[in-house]
Formats: structure tokens, sequence, C-alpha cells
């Protein structure tokens, strides 16, 4: 089952749930104190959450979840993923009826936005194209990389829709806007100033930007590194922690 596990993040409960696109599939690792059985502090198996057969909540379509790329939590524990395969972002609602949703989780998954998602200004839709990196903000908006719109995107959060997701894109910044800098984004985070932190593979570069005026911050390129951030895939903050992937002496490499 973790056949390319591409996104993680953690619940409340401190479980891992985990995005794998070579399985397709969406899985918990579960928190376990029991640490004479099992000394990692987790569960020695996976639950599988979602798969590519799970259908959508609406039209009963499945194929939503093909190759998920990125994993966020938000304040319920709902999961929210970034799908580069399905072009989607959607959302997999947490519930307390055991009896009928063993794993914790609804069955069936939430779309949120799409390829057919038009942005707020109606230049056009296909701005959710291959989306990469996801992050969810205080506000509890959902902020979205696209690697194949090259763009940095908002989700309005607002109770009034059915998803309680606004049914449009705010773009922040793409690859006009920054001359370039924008190049196949992969991972999004947020720091303690509510700046999003971006690493950009087409760039080889990780950067900050505003999430109201899209202004950005080069924190670090390849040049700037001696040749160690190319291709960076994998972010964490508090110091940046990146992951590389490229085709360098620290191919595989981790880099604060």
């Amino acid at each position: 089952w973790l056949a390319g596990p591409t996104g993680v993040a953690i619940d409340s409960r401190g479980d891992i749930i985990v995005g794998a696109a070579g399985t397709d599939t969406i899985l918990r690792i579960e928190k376990d104190d029991d640490l004479v059985n099992y000394p990692t502090g987790y569960k020695d198996t996976v639950t599988v959450i979602a798969d590519y057969y799970t259908e959508d909540d609406v039209d009963g379509w499945d194929g939503y979840v093909y190759t998920p790329m990125d994993i966020a939590i938000d304040s319920r524990d709902d999961i929210i993923v970034a799908d580069k395969g399905s072009w989607a972002v959607y959302r997999i609602m947490k519930t307390d009826d055991l009896v009928n949703y063993p794993t914790g989780y609804k069955d069936t998954v939430s779309i949120i936005g799409d390829y057919n998602t038009r942005d707020d200004a109606d230049t056009g839709d296909r701005w959710l194209a291959g989306p990469t990196g996801v992050a969810i903000d205080s506000r509890g908006d959902i902020i979205v990389t696209s690697d194949q719109s090259n763009a940095i995107l908002r989700i309005v959060k607002d109770d009034t829709f059915l998803t309680g997701y606004k049914d449009t894109v705010s773009v922040i910044a793409d690859y006009s806007s920054t001359g370039g800098l924008i190049d196949k984004p992969q991972d999004i985070g947020i720091d303690s100033y509510g700046l999003l932190v971006v690493n950009d593979k087409g760039s080889d570069a990780v950067f900050k930007v505003d999430p109201v005026t899209g202004d950005t911050r080069v924190i670090a390129t390849e040049a700037s590194t001696d040749g160690i951030i190319v291709e960076p895939h994998g972010l964490a903050i508090g110091s940046v922690f990146v992951g590389n992937i490229g085709p360098t002496r620290f191919d595989g490499s981790i880099v604060e």
C-alpha cells in the first residue's frame, strides 16, 4: 500500500495520514502508545481510507483518488487532498459513526475544486491543472500549488456553499506575476507570520510568497546553495527543511 508515498499530515490524535501515488490511496497509520508491541509508537499496519474506486458524494463518479500528491488536515480533522492525477482538490470527511464508517471517515470524497473551476476574475478555468501542494491558513482557506498552471491559488472558506468553500479560485501569484519564479511549484507550507513557503521544481528554488500581495522573496536557489537545491520536493516549516530529488551529488538529501 505504501508504494510511492507523496503527501503526509498528522491529525489531532497523532495518527499519520498518507497519500500514496503508487497505489492511488489515502492511508492512515495509527498512533499507539503500546511501545512493547509497537516500539515505533505506531501500529505496524495501515488503514485504507480511500482509493481509486472511492466515489464522489454528488455524482457517484470514481477515479478522483488518482495520484494524491499532498495532504492537509483542517480544524475538524477532515482530510484535504491535492490530487495531481484527477486535477482536483477534495475533502474526506471525518465522522464518529464507526458503525457505518469503521475507518472513522466517510466513504466518499467531496470535490472542492477541479479543472472546471474558474478563477474569481473569470479569466478562465484549468487553474487547478495538476495540483501538487496544499495547506490550510489560519482563516481556514485552502492554499494550493498547481504545477501545470504554474500558480499558487486560494480557495476561500465559505459555509454558504455546499462544500464549505467558494466555487472559484483566487490567483495569489503565477508564472507571469513573478517573472518565471513560479515554474512547477510543488509543496507549500505556511510560516508563523502567515507567509507561504514554496519549493519549486522548475526554478530550483525555495521562496516565500505574501498571500495578500503575491510578492515573493527567494530563500534559496540552486545557484545560491552551490547546487544543493535542485528539483526540491518535500517541505517542513520551522527552519525550512527541503528534500531534493535532482541529479546532483546531493541527490536525495534533506537540506535545512
